[in-house]
């Protein structure tokens, strides 16, 4: 084997340091004149292209290098594509808008466009505009269209078309209660495109900048009416069932009264409030309601009326039956047709409603006349005589209230009153003008002058029968027909009424009869005998005054003539006492009439020429 010995280190070439020096300086000396050279380029372009677009520019594949503003301006606006061509249907339901791209101010920003082109290799700061000329040298530069998709006026303007073109305010449902039926007409359902929500999508789609046609749906929001048709009918059904004909029923079965609210006044009484979910409810006015219920009661009230008899001749016939009395409770029965009426608009069938009646019996039943009919008879009487002539109207004025009273029937404790108990004091029903007692003197200048005799005798009929006397007066002065102390005169004239009444405090009901004829009249009361004991006085007199007789000239009168005006009365005070007595002896009334008869000169008038 055969070895072989290498050196530690091989040898190589050697240069010497200067040669390395040489080559350093060498390089940096070519970098820095291809440096020079480049930038004495790019200035060179940047000059040969002053107010042009330098080289290498391209707008939206239009190259517009070494042009001027005006040129590049012009050749972009001659060899982009057209910007408003085509447009942007918008369609809401079955309508349709088409909105041509001319109408919202579409176009290039060319000025913008143009600004960029000169712009490029030339912002920024020496080196990077330096850089940025060579690179266009060495390549193209593009630059993007600028588009200005659309005005905002126009595109708001068409909203606001497009959006009242597509909204409908909605038509709510109406109720109508013509001829009392209430019939509800349909509604109608608005629709409601909001302006600013389409524009804000219109401007969506063109922002984009898309060429062509294109196509914008559009739902508009459906708005329900305040009233719809299916409310308006509910309300109107339920109108219709509270506007049915009410009766309201007094009493029970076939004898029971009916009075009917009819369906006209209750309908006129509805109205209609909104619910709490928008719908409608009848309603009615409670006032009005209350206000007929209260005409009704007017209706139906009645005060009782007694039984009474028939008259036979002199005596007394059957028994006319009386009648219960009605007292309509108003509140009360409001209340019940109020509660009907609430039940028919929830939905119940309520025809009728009862009314609060409160019954009263009459003072004199029928039951309790036909018990005492057969046990009646006559238990008192007077007659009172008098001559007729011009003072009593021929006796006219004294027979027809006599007349008057004739069969009146007073119930056990009713008053009797005599102005209220006879009818109208008039010529139209027989009576004419008679003597009347004035200030002490007599006058033949009143209607019903006389009439004092009618009231007289009923007095004396009632007293005799222990009666007891409510109103009672003496005349001014005393007449003899009539029992002294025991005359009971009337008057009315309007201001001042004189009366008599009288009681019937017996437990049984008592019939007055009254009959007369010129020159008497007289009353019979008819009863079940009470068992009472009446005693009388004689009358006991005082103060006696006698009248005197004058004579008075006249010149009115012819000569040698007379005429008697008053006829003397002495004057005296009278007083009667009556006790009355049950069937035991009980003392019932203790009576004492007092009677002061005034003092009236008599007076002839003379003419002895």
């Amino acid at each position: 084997m055969t070895s072989i010995a290498l050196p530690r280190r091989l040898a190589g070439p050697h240069l010497a340091p200067p040669f390395w020096r040489g080559f350093s300086i060498g390089l940096l000396g070519t970098l820095l004149l291809g440096v020079l050279l480049l930038v004495a380029a790019s200035v060179a372009v940047l000059l040969a292209h002053r107010d042009r677009v330098l080289p290498g520019v391209v707008v939206g594949g239009v190259p517009v290098a070494g042009l001027s503003r005006a040129q590049a301006a012009a050749r972009l606006e001659a060899q982009l594509p057209p910007p408003t061509a085509g447009q942007l249907v918008i369609r809401v339901g079955e309508s349709e808008r088409a909105v041509p791209y001319t109408d919202v101010g579409r176009r290039y920003e060319v000025d913008r466009m143009v600004d960029a082109a000169l712009a490029a290799g030339r912002s920024g700061g020496p080196l990077d505009a330096g850089l940025a000329r060579l690179r266009m040298l060495a390549s193209p530069t593009p630059l993007p269209v600028e588009l200005h998709a659309f005005d905002a006026e126009a595109v708001d303007r068409i909203a606001a078309e497009v959006a009242a073109a597509a909204s409908r305010d909605p038509v709510e449902a109406t109720i109508d209660g013509e001829g009392g039926m209430f019939t509800a007409s349909d509604s109608v359902d608005g629709l409601r495109l909001d302006a600013r929500d389409v524009s804000e999508r219109v401007a969506g789609a063109l922002a984009a900048g898309h060429a062509g046609d294109q196509e914008l749906s559009l739902e508009p929001e459906v708005v329900e009416p305040a009233l719809t048709g299916e409310e308006a009918a509910r309300a109107a059904r339920q109108a219709n069932a509270v506007a049915e004909d009410l009766v309201l029923v007094v009493g029970e079965g076939t004898e029971a009264e009916r009075h009917t609210i009819e369906r006209a006044a209750l309908a006129s009484w509805i109205s209609f409030e909104v619910t709490a979910d928008g719908g409608r409810a009848a309603v009615l006015d409670e006032a009005k309601l209350e206000a007929a219920v209260a005409a009704l009661a007017k209706e139906v009230n009645r005060e009782p009326r007694n039984a009474s008899f028939s008259l036979d001749g002199a005596g007394l016939g059957g028994v006319v039956p009386g009648e219960t009395g009605l007292q309509v409770d108003v509140a009360a029965t409001f209340e019940a047709a109020r509660r009907a009426l609430a039940q028919r608009a929830g939905g119940a069938s309520v025809p009728s409603a009862a009314m609060a009646v409160q019954v009263t019996q009459p003072a004199l039943t029928t039951a309790e006349a036909e018990a005492a009919l057969p046990k009646m008879e006559m238990v008192s009487s007077w007659t009172t005589y008098y001559p007729p002539g011009e003072g009593n109207n021929g006796g006219a004025n004294i027979t027809i209230p006599a007349r008057d009273i004739d069969g009146r029937v007073l119930a056990p404790g009713e008053w009797f009153e005599f102005w209220s108990s006879i009818g109208p004091v008039t010529e139209e029903r027989g009576y004419g003008y008679g003597g009347v007692i004035i200030g002490g003197r007599s006058f033949g200048t009143a209607i019903g002058g006389g009439i004092c005799s009618t009231s007289t005798t009923l007095f004396n009929a009632a007293l005799r029968y222990g009666l007891e006397i409510g109103d009672r007066a003496n005349h001014y002065y005393y007449i003899d027909r009539y029992p002294v102390g025991l005359d009971a005169t009337v008057y009315t004239d309007g201001t001042y009424t004189q009366t008599l009444s009288f009681r019937n405090d017996t437990e049984h009901p008592i019939v007055i009869r009254g009959s007369g004829a010129p020159g008497w009249v007289r009353f019979d009361l008819w009863s079940v005998p009470s068992g009472r004991q009446v005693v009388i006085s004689e009358p006991v007199t005082s103060n006696h005054t006698k009248a005197s007789d004058v004579t008075e000239v006249d010149p009115s009168l012819p000569v040698g003539t007379a005429q008697r005006v008053e006829w003397p009365h002495d004057g005296f005070d009278a007083t009667v006492t009556r006790t009355v007595t049950d069937a035991s002896g009980a003392v019932i009334h203790a009576d004492t009439f007092f009677s002061h008869y005034g003092v009236v000169n008599g007076v002839t008038l003379v003419n002895p020429g």
